[in-house]
């Protein structure tokens, strides 16, 4: 046991392969992996025209380990059951302005972390008659 691991801020994890959820001084879950997704596209105040309303997610930084799913939101609701893909297809977004983000969740659908919110607008393309 190692008490200088308490007040140090290293993580502690469980010995002899029980639990491995990792805990800082502070008490907070850190994850077994440290990893804060990030939003490729779409850039921030992109304007998207589609008349279909699609709008396609990237996670710019995929974490390369695996164990790590995705959760993908518009405007604060959950849109996906964790995946493992680091793209995803938004269908059916209405005219105006709107917020994406992806959290990183475990296998056990817990979250680590969260992207920031990027703000996009729905612009769907007008027709000339």
């Amino acid at each position: 046991f190692d008490s200088h691991a308490l007040t140090s801020g290293q993580p502690l994890s469980a010995p002899l392969g029980g639990p491995t959820t990792t805990v800082n001084k502070e008490g907070d879950k850190a994850g077994a992996v440290s990893y804060q997704p990030q939003i490729g596209q779409p850039a921030a105040n992109d304007t998207i025209r589609d008349a279909e309303g699609k709008v396609t997610v990237v996670v710019a930084n995929p974490p390369g380990t695996q164990g790590i799913l995705f959760v993908y939101y518009l405007d604060g609701a959950a849109k996906t059951s964790p995946m493992q893909s680091s793209t995803y297809e938004l269908t059916g977004v209405e005219r105006g302005e709107h917020k994406v983000a992806v959290a990183a969740v475990d296998p056990n659908g817990s979250e680590l972390s969260r992207s920031a919110s990027v703000t996009f607008f729905m612009k769907p393309p007008t027709v000339k008659h």
